[in-house]
Formats: structure tokens, sequence, C-alpha cells
């Protein structure tokens, strides 16, 4: 089974959230944040001719036209786990045989680019960690609940802690 890049995102920021989200307990639409990210994704960077385009399983926001990817996220709070995901673009488009794609995570609220790269160390670990989320996936039962600063801001609040 393909994982998608939101799945694998949701692996850095709260492996509770990857498995609620996999087993399709969504409770994102409606939520403020999440509609905020929408509306900021839909709304920038409307000269670029591509918006969203899928491949593989995966949806690059956009390509430029120098042909390298964007992913367009609202805050930098989970940089992290949004440049895990832009790497999981990349190991995705390496699998296919496209190489040498440049990347970058747009932040157009803070006018920050960041460039991202698919270092070759970074192939293991993409595989280890596909690994694990098939295996927790895999479960009967989402993993526990751990408290993080970032609950207070999560669509799943209410459903971990309420």
């Amino acid at each position: 089974m393909q994982l998608s890049a939101t799945l694998f995102n949701y692996w850095f920021v709260c492996k509770r959230k990857c498995w609620l989200h996999a087993h399709h307990i969504n409770l994102e639409k409606g939520y403020d944040d999440v509609e905020l990210g929408k509306f900021i994704h839909e709304t920038t960077y409307q000269r670029e001719k591509k918006k969203e385009i899928s491949i593989e399983g995966i949806k690059i926001d956009y390509i430029d036209g120098s042909g390298a990817i964007h992913e367009v996220k609202k805050s930098s709070k989970m940089e992290h786990a949004h440049i895990w995901q832009l790497k999981y673009y990349l190991y995705v488009l390496w699998k296919i045989d496209i190489h040498h794609i440049r990347a970058y995570l747009d932040y157009p609220k803070q006018r920050k680019k960041l460039q991202v790269l698919l270092l070759d160390e970074d192939i293991s670990i993409i595989e280890k960690h596909l690994q694990d989320i098939h295996m927790m996936l895999a479960c009967d039962q989402p993993p526990k609940k751990d408290k993080k600063s970032i609950c207070c801001h999560c669509s799943y609040e209410e459903f971990c802690w309420g």
C-alpha cells in the first residue's frame, strides 16, 4: 500500500493522528486551522500555471517554470514534518527514476522559502519510517495519547483529550 504524503507528514507530527487519519477518522473538515491552510494554498502563487499535480499517490502543490516542485504551508511551526513530507515526495519521484529535482517549502505568510534535498542517507531513513508506519497502521487500536504542545491546535484535540 502506498502511503499519502499527508500520512507521512502526520507520522512526524503525531503517530496517533496518523493512525486516526489513515483509518478514516477525519475531524479536519471545517476546522479553522485546516480551512485557513487550504485558503492559503488556493490563493497564493496564482501566477503558477500548474497547481496540485498528482503522481504516484503524492500531490505536489505546484511545479515552477524551472521544474522545481513546491509545497505550500501555512506556518513553519511543523517545519521538521514538512521537510520530511517533501523528502517523501522526492523519494517517490526517485523511485520512478525522476532524479535531481529541486524542491522548496513555501511559507507565504512568513515570506519564507526553504530548499529541501533528498540525501542518500534519507532514502534508508524514509524506508524505515514507511515500514514502521505500515506496522502501526496494521494495529487494531491507535497509539496511546501523547500530550504535546501542538495538541491545542489539532483538529483531533477534542477526540483525544475531550
